[in-house]
C-alpha cells in the first residue's frame, strides 16, 4: 500500500517562475498491511498530468528514479515520514490551475503500488 501526504506534497510557486523554488514537493508514504510505515527498495516514477487536457499534451512532466537513487530520498520524520522528492519542472511552469500526481513504486519483484493525489 503506499499513499502521497496530503499535508507535504505541494506545488511550489516562485515570483519569477523559473527559480527552483518552482516546482513539486511530493512525499510518498510506503506502508504495511498494518498501515505502519516501511522503507522498500524499489524504482519509483513520478507524473504531474493537467487533469483539463486530454492525450500527450495532458502529460506536463516526468521523474524517474531508480531504486539506488530513492533510498537517498527516505526521511524518517514526525510530520511525515516517507520518500520526499523536492522536483523542479524540466521547463517553464505549467499554466494549470490544478495536478493529478500519480506515483508508481516498481519493487525488485515486479510488483507495483500506484498512488494517486490532486494539487
Amino acid at each position: 500500500m503506499m499513499a502521497m501526504n496530503p499535508k507535504l506534497t505541494v506545488w511550489r510557486h516562485s515570483q519569477d517562475g523559473n527559480s527552483p523554488d518552482d516546482g513539486l514537493t511530493v512525499v510518498v508514504e510506503p506502508r504495511s498491511s498494518a498501515g505502519e510505515m516501511v522503507e522498500v527498495d524499489g524504482d519509483i516514477s513520478i507524473m504531474a498530468v493537467d487533469p483539463t487536457l486530454e492525450g500527450p499534451q495532458s502529460k506536463l512532466a516526468r521523474w524517474d528514479f531508480t531504486a539506488d537513487k530513492v533510498s537517498e530520498h527516505f526521511q524518517g520524520t514526525k510530520d511525515g515520514g516517507g520518500f520526499h522528492f523536492r522536483l523542479e519542472w524540466p521547463g517553464p511552469r505549467p499554466q494549470a490551475n490544478r495536478l493529478d500526481m500519480y506515483v508508481r513504486l516498481t519493487l525488485s519483484d515486479g510488483r507495483q503500488f500506484v498512488a494517486e493525489y490532486s494539487l
